[in-house]
Parts: C-alpha cells; structure tokens; sequence
C-alpha cells in the first residue's frame, strides 16, 4: 500500500502594497459618508486605512459602505488566500432590510481588488485621518443565498443577555418583559420577517403616543393571537408584568383593546423556540 503524502500547506501571504495610482481627494468641507450622520464623532470611529492589515492575519483591501454605527471593509486573508468580509451571535435586528444576497463566486471579490487597485477610491483626507468613499458594487447575476448583515447591535456569546434591542414591531415577548433573553430572539424575529414578506403587511403593527401604550397594545396583540403568556414567564418578571396583567392567568389589564383573532400552531414558551440549527431543516422551508 503506497504511502500518502498531504500536499503542502500554502503559506502566508505578505501584504500587498498600495498601488502607486492617482486618486480623487474631496475638499474637507464635504460631508462624506458616515460624516453625514448626524450623531457622528470622529473620535468613536476607527479610523480604518485601506492596506491596513488586523491581527497579522486581515488586510484592507476597500470600503463597502457604512451604518449607523460601524463601516464596512472588504478585507483579504492572508492565511487563507481569500476575500472576507467583516461563533455565536445574536443579531438582534433581523428584518427584511438587513438581508443580503451573498456572492457565490470568489473571483467577484477579486475582480473588486483588481479594480480598486487600477483605480484607488476617493477620499477625503482631513489631517490623520481618512474617510474613503465606498465601493459601488453591481448585482451579480448569478446571487447566492440569502445572509444576514448588519451586526452594529449583536451581542456575542450564549447569552443570557439584558437591556433592550430589536426594532418595536419586532420585539419578542421576553425584551417588552424586561426578562433576559438569549439567541430565541433572533428566531421570533425571522417568524415576523417571514410574515411580513408573505402577507405585506407587520403582525405586530400598534404605534401609540408613549411607550407604556404600545407595549400593552403589542402584547395584548400577542395574547389575542398567541393566547396567555406562560405563568414562568410571568413570575421571572413580576414587576414589570402587573403594568400589564391583573393576576397570574395572564388575563391583560384593559389598557388598550384590539381584535379577537386568533393565531394556531405557535410556540407560546419561550425556551421551547426551535434553534436556528433545527428551523432550517423544518419541511416547509425545504419546500419553500
């Protein structure tokens, strides 16, 4: 029996250096990009440099854009010779807007570089610090399957996690309660965006004056649809749920009244949420 001999690892690319190419420079008293946000302080953003490499390991390679919180770069491995862009997670802002089409073909993202290496990104230099112009970026034609962006609110770690996050039309049960939540949240969320997308319109859609008031009229939607919440529930957030439920039952203070319809075949416990491991293996999304 002959011997096998594994091929050789690849090693590690050097960095590549920046082009030595004429670029366009804005004049500093143009707002660019994330300068354009209202809340926005140079001095809690990174100032990011196209060529900069991150943890020996991630080098800049262009800017794809920019959020509320955070830009975003197209960045080259150096250890695995391929583009990425930057465990456990929960996202906690899942809706339709923060879902992309990926890119199925590495060669897209190298065409990127090629590009962006003959003709270097306009930018804005105002002292040491760089603000880039992001990359215009053409549909593929061929998109792959859909992936979640966008993650300036993600909490990493199992959890369990406190404080409020999600949109208010998407906010599960646990976050209007004030109760620790974990990655479950992120499941509710992808229920409502599936909803919303088949049906056109939010499940969830009460918009009142205060806060109290649109959190009594979410859940007592929730209950009409859903019915009673779990008495666990109810105990592990007792202060907060006498605002809105006269006793143990469930039964809603009459806060806000909306329609009787009902909702079957939905998961009222919390903790018995299907993981996202098991939803995609579930028969309707397969045939979907």
């Amino acid at each position: 029996m002959e011997p096998t001999v594994s091929a050789p690892e690849r090693p590690p690319s050097p960095p590549r250096p920046l082009p030595a190419v004429e670029y366009e420079v804005y004049n500093s008293d143009v707002r660019l990009e994330e300068e354009t946000l209202s809340w926005y302080n140079p001095d809690k953003w990174y100032d990011v440099r196209i060529g900069e490499v991150f943890r020996s390991r991630y080098q800049v390679m262009l800017k794809l854009g920019f959020g509320s919180v955070s830009t975003a770069w197209l960045c080259r491995d150096l250890q695995k010779h391929r583009c990425e862009a930057f465990g456990h997670v929960v996202h906690t802002d899942i809706h339709e807007e923060n879902i992309m089409l990926s890119v199925p073909d590495q060669a897209f993202f190298d065409g990127l570089v090629a590009s962006e290496s003959a003709s270097p990104s306009a930018r804005k230099i105002e002292g040491d610090r760089i603000v880039y112009a992001s990359t215009t970026l053409d549909i593929p034609d061929d998109p792959g399957e859909p992936i979640i962006s966008d993650f300036g609110d993600a909490r990493f770690g199992d959890g369990p996690f406190v404080g409020e996050v999600m949109p208010d039309l998407y906010r599960a049960p646990e976050i209007i309660l004030a109760v620790p939540w974990n990655e479950k949240i992120d499941i509710w969320a992808v229920g409502l965006m599936v909803w919303d997308l088949y049906e056109g319109k939010h499940l969830f859609n009460q918009r009142l004056p205060s806060r109290e008031q649109s959190s009594a009229a979410h859940l007592e939607r929730m209950v009409s649809l859903l019915g009673p919440p779990p008495a666990d529930l109810l105990e592990r957030c007792r202060n907060v749920a006498e605002e809105f439920f006269d006793d143990d039952s469930g039964r809603m203070k009459d806060i806000y009244a909306v329609s009787g319809s009902t909702l079957e075949d939905e998961e009222e416990n919390l903790q018995d949420r299907m993981p996202a491991c098991e939803l995609i293996k579930d028969p309707w999304l397969r045939r979907s």
